[in-house]
């Protein structure tokens, strides 16, 4: 199923319904990327892509070992020239620094390369510049060279693994990324058929609550009654 295909069948929910269809579904914290808001103008419907991950490392970090499943970018390449053409690009670094990990010419690369929206677990700088959709944790004005490094693209990556001292939600390579005004979920490739059947349920049977308590139930009573 492509990108084309699910936003249809999940136009009519946000990422508040796509969070409680992971929750039913037992996935870790919802999907939900806590303190990653937008940092850029965002369209009217939902962003829906697979992921293209990135790995950032501090460059006093010597020792830290990327996911055996990314490639490492080969002296003198460059990241951004390395991900798939229309996926968003999640970006994570194993500590949060203040410097950036993405700035306006690398976000230039990225919207030639078709990306839908860059979330990144971390800073970025040049915001302006951006022009395409962003999510980050802050901003920054000191450049990503000044104290990181890439050291894998493609391979499994964590986000917000210090969030209430939990591992924080894992993405990889091809899973989906869904965003809007409120924030971005990401959810695994194999969940997809089930996250879009549980949307369109968790849609209708919000609203049947929202029915019955404007017309004067108790919400308690509404929600047994719709929500099972």
């Amino acid at each position: 199923m492509r990108a084309n295909d699910i936003t249809p069948s999940v136009a009519t929910g946000n990422t508040f319904v796509v969070s409680d269809a992971l929750v039913k579904l037992g996935y870790s914290h919802g999907g939900f990327l806590c303190d990653i808001t937008p940092r850029t103008s965002l369209p009217e419907r939902p962003i829906i892509a697979p992921a293209t991950t990135v790995q950032f490392a501090t460059k006093s970090n010597t020792t830290f070992q990327p996911s055996p499943t990314s490639t490492a970018p080969l002296p003198g390449a460059h990241f951004a020239d390395l991900i798939a053409p229309g996926h968003a690009v999640v970006i994570t670094q194993e500590k949060y620094t203040s410097n950036a990990l993405v700035g306006g010419i690398v976000a230039a690369r990225m919207r030639h390369l078709d990306a839908p929206v860059v979330v990144v677990d971390g800073r970025v700088r040049d915001v302006p510049e951006l022009k395409l959709p962003v999510y980050a944790r802050g901003t920054s004005t000191v450049g990503a060279g000044a104290g990181s490094k890439v050291v894998g693209v493609g391979g499994k990556v964590v986000v917000g693994g210090e969030v209430e001292a939990e591992e924080g939600v894992r993405v990889c390579q091809g899973d989906w990324v869904f965003g809007d005004r409120q924030g971005v979920v990401v959810f695994p490739k194999g969940l997809l058929e089930k996250v879009v059947g549980l949307v369109r349920g968790v849609v209708e049977a919000d609203q049947r609550v929202l029915e019955d308590v404007l017309s004067g139930s108790e919400l308690a009573e509404a929600f047994r009654e719709h929500r099972r």
